[in-house]
């Protein structure tokens, strides 16, 4: 898979999962926030994977 679809896929999942925890632990809500979390989501999913191939020297 290249980039983009990476990037796609994370984003997409991102959106959906952001969006539904939004809706179950603050549903008052503004729309706004979605994006905004999904992007925290998404950051969160590019670090997680930087660290995991990121190896220490030992």
């Amino acid at each position: 898979m290249n980039k983009l679809s990476i990037f796609l896929i994370r984003a997409i999942m991102g959106l959906a999962i952001a969006f539904i925890l939004l809706r179950l632990f603050y549903p008052q809500a503004d729309k706004i926030y979605v994006p905004v979390l999904a992007a925290f989501l998404v950051g969160g999913a590019y670090l997680a994977a930087h660290f995991r191939r990121t190896k220490p020297n030992r």
